[in-house]
């Protein structure tokens, strides 16, 4: 999982002094209502900030090394199934199928996090590899929630 918490936590502050929407976040006249679009907003500044580079993140966890992290798992997975026709089921959360998807396509930080903040809850994501090598993963589906009930068709 990336550090949403932890990148919330340091930077939502600062991101409600610079950004005057936000206000109602601290200052208690949001309604609830407000509250949750406005957290949304908030949210999804910070995180864009961290993918482009530009939160000083010290003891955080850097987009850079989120990335690296996963690929890196995506790899120790592949190499432990070497075999024809192996299949792998990871769960996981938007976050590092973002990342699956930025391997596989070649996608920018933004197209990345443009595509995990489409994740549904409970959704299959298909990749197929060919080798050992993340950046061998080709992606065959996104997204899918065929298995699940409409009233569970929901994001984060």
């Amino acid at each position: 999982e990336y550090p949403a918490f932890e990148l919330l936590g340091r930077f939502m502050p600062q991101f409600v002094r610079e950004y005057p929407e936000l206000r109602g976040l601290l200052d208690g006249t949001a309604t609830a209502a407000d509250r949750h679009a406005l957290m949304d907003r908030g949210f999804w500044l910070v995180i864009d900030a961290w993918t482009r580079d530009q939160l000083d993140c010290g003891d955080i966890e850097t987009f850079g090394g989120f990335v690296t992290r996963v690929g890196a798992a995506l790899s120790r997975m592949t190499a432990a199934h070497t075999g024809g026709g192996a299949r792998i089921a990871a769960v996981t959360s938007g976050g590092p199928i973002g990342i699956a998807l930025k391997l596989a396509l070649g996608l920018d930080a933004l197209a990345t996090v443009n595509h995990w903040r489409l994740v549904r809850n409970a959704s299959i994501t298909e990749l197929l590899w060919r080798s050992k090598k993340p950046d061998a993963l080709s992606l065959l589906g996104f997204n899918h929630i065929d298995h699940l009930p409409a009233e569970l068709h929901t994001f984060r």
